[in-house]
């Protein structure tokens, strides 16, 4: 069964069948909702969300306040959007063996915080960023004054995938059709808060108080492509997420970039992703 809801302005598609018995919260990208990477059709015909079920897991693709399908915009505060998270597994009624929360590149700091916040009690993160800037100096690449961050899928494809991305593995992976997959669920552009990407930069910066704390008793699994743009030109903010999570799990994915899910790899992703969620 699959339903569409709305709470307080956030969105979240719920894909459950009765015999699931864990479930997976996945969250979205920079500037993309998570059904971009995860509801897009394989070459199979299948989608990801497709595999998760079959294995198991039940499914929620979140879009929080400014992403998306929600319904209202706030600027950017990882507390809040944690919050937000908090707010829509607080509805499930279906008792679960596992509970797990995703979080990729710029979400793993409201990834982390939701999942510190008693109901989950697994952590997946994809390209985890923690990085540090002396005194809450803002990145001079990014202007604090804006709000919306509008993103149009062509310049997302030829700058950040083709001219970064793209060019650290020595032959691009994707898999056949991805970008025509994608745009059927995202359209040529949309929309996100600004501040998310500054976010990441200041993590040390803002909320001292809500820094996140290191809990061995909440497992944590950190997956990153072998060729990660995020990882290898920011080996200092990786370093600093090892030493935060020390008992963290980790699985690289061969041959893949920052966006393994649309590579032809994917499924080693999501297999680690399968295998974590029901040890």
């Amino acid at each position: 069964m699959v339903t569409e809801h709305h709470l307080n302005g956030t969105y979240y598609k719920y894909y459950q069948s009765e015999g699931n018995s864990n479930l997976l919260v996945l969250l979205p990208g920079q500037s993309l909702t998570p059904r971009a990477f995860w509801e897009f059709k394989l070459p199979d015909g299948s989608t990801h969300v497709d595999y998760f079920m079959k294995a198991g897991v039940d499914v929620i693709l979140f879009d929080p306040h400014g992403y998306g399908k929600s319904t209202v915009f706030k600027n950017y505060n990882r507390i809040e959007y944690a919050n937000q998270i908090t707010a829509v597994v607080n509805q499930m009624i279906k008792p679960y063996e596992n509970k797990v929360v995703f979080g990729f590149s710029t979400s793993t700091a409201p990834a982390l915080i939701a999942g510190h916040n008693g109901y989950f009690n697994k952590i997946i993160v994809h390209s985890p960023l923690i990085r540090q800037r002396p005194n809450g100096q803002f990145f001079p690449d990014y202007e604090i004054s804006k709000q919306v961050m509008e993103v149009d899928f062509e310049s997302l494809l030829e700058n950040r995938i083709k001219n970064i991305s793209d060019k650290l593995i020595p032959q691009s992976n994707k898999i056949a059709g991805w970008i025509d997959s994608v745009k059927q669920i995202s359209g040529q552009s949309w929309k996100a808060p600004y501040q998310t990407a500054q976010d990441i930069m200041t993590y040390y910066c803002f909320y001292r108080k809500h820094d996140i704390q290191s809990n061995p008793n909440i497992p944590v699994l950190r997956i990153v492509g072998e060729y990660d743009v995020e990882i290898k030109s920011s080996p200092v903010c990786d370093n600093r997420f090892k030493q935060m999570f020390p008992h963290h799990k980790s699985v690289v994915i061969p041959n893949s970039t920052h966006f393994s899910m649309w590579e032809n790899n994917s499924n080693l992703t999501r297999d680690a992703m399968i295998k974590f969620i029901g040890e």
